[in-house]
């Protein structure tokens, strides 16, 4: 069964094109791997090899082309990571239905 992860972006994080989650880290610490560990981060346009860093608890390595197919974006918009397996995520724009 596969654990799901909601997280609100922030104004850094659409600038920044990067996904800061130290509160997913510090409210669940063994949902991504060790910082600094890289992992497989599927998206709908892409699949790449990232990790959380050491000290900022962000995901930004890759995330570029995620961010610019959402141009929809803004922060407070809530995204999701789903954990498919220990080294193996996947991550999704959770759309609100009727908007």
């Amino acid at each position: 069964m596969s654990m799901k992860l909601k997280l609100p972006l922030t104004a850094a994080d659409i600038k920044y094109k990067r996904c800061a989650v130290r509160a997913l880290y510090k409210a669940n610490p063994n949902f991504f791997p060790g910082e600094g560990t890289q992992f497989e981060l599927r998206m709908d346009v892409d699949i790449i090899k990232t990790n959380v860093t050491k000290r900022s608890y962000r995901i930004g390595k890759g995330m570029h082309k995620w961010f610019e197919a959402h141009s929809e974006l803004k922060p407070r918009s809530l995204i999701e990571f789903e954990k498919i397996s220990p080294m193996v995520f996947y991550l999704r724009v959770c759309h609100i239905a009727g908007v």
